[in-house]
């Protein structure tokens, strides 16, 4: 539907309508990267976050039982 509306207005030459269809779509994959970029972002700090328990559960946990690691 979209489609056929840009090759209506660049049958017609409606540079107007064509530019405004080219912004929106560059408009919408700049969003779509920030978004998985924020969301990327989001999850390494949790990841960050975890990292430091879990190493020192592994280090301090040989330390008690005994063991070399």
């Amino acid at each position: 539907m979209i489609l056929r509306r840009v090759i209506e207005n660049i049958r017609e030459q409606s540079w107007t309508a064509i530019a405004i269809d080219f912004v929106i779509v560059v408009v919408g994959v700049f969003l779509g990267i920030q978004g998985s970029n924020w969301n990327t972002a989001q999850a390494e700090k949790a990841r960050e976050r975890l990292l430091p328990g879990l190493l020192r559960a592994e280090l301090v946990e040989p330390v008690r039982s005994g063991s070399p690691p």
